[in-house]
């Protein structure tokens, strides 16, 4: 059995060394982001989060994680969310959910399927001192609008909030929810990936 912990791949000679004995703080595809000089990718709760590996000495911690849509209760998550990197700090997040729906004869069957693709923005947090000594972190008071098309209108009116949580470290962070659509067809076909 080969250890656990994190690796590193040499991409001239394609060989792999040992970093640490600990896990990354993100799951999935990561992306780079260099304007940020940080990685992006979800964090164990699914949400979108960053991280610094500039330095692997010790295991690395989140900088910023956002959780930028709530599906509603009834909305069963069909797999993992898919991070898209536009550039700059852009993303497309595609989440993939289904309804089911009790029959006359009470069995369980799939009513819905479908994505939400958000976009969202992550940017450095701003302050402005108001002169005693103290900061107030700028709100983004833009508000995320939903579109649905055909039958899924009414269940596809999820909603997020834009305020992340610097979680300690050098670098604040703040995103920016640009928006979400839902994506249905009447065909029977559905987006399975979006990258």
């Amino acid at each position: 059995m080969e250890d656990v912990g994190t690796y590193c791949m040499d991409i001239a000679t394609h060989t792999w060394s040992p970093v640490g004995k600990w896990m990354l703080p993100l799951y999935g595809k990561i992306e780079y982001v260099p304007e940020l000089n940080l990685w992006f990718g979800f964090s164990d709760k699914n949400h979108l989060s960053a991280a610094d590996l500039s330095n692997l000495d010790s295991k690395p911690q989140l900088v910023g994680t956002w959780k930028e849509f709530d599906p509603l209760e009834d909305w069963d998550l069909l797999q993992g969310p898919q991070l898209v990197n536009i550039g700059s700090g852009k993303f497309c997040i595609a989440r993939f959910f289904n309804t089911t729906r009790i029959s006359y004869y009470g069995d369980d069957f799939i009513d819905q399927t479908f994505a939400i693709i958000t976009g969202v923005e992550v940017v450095p947090r701003t302050y402005q001192g108001n002169g005693n000594g103290s900061a107030n972190g700028g709100k983004d008071n833009r508000i995320a609008s939903s579109n649905c098309n055909g039958s899924a209108s009414n269940s596809c009116n999820g909603h997020g909030n834009g305020n992340g949580n610097g979680n300690g470290g050098k670098k604040k962070l703040r995103m920016i929810k640009h928006k979400s659509k839902c994506h249905t067809t009447t065909d029977g076909t559905f987006i399975e990936s979006v990258f």
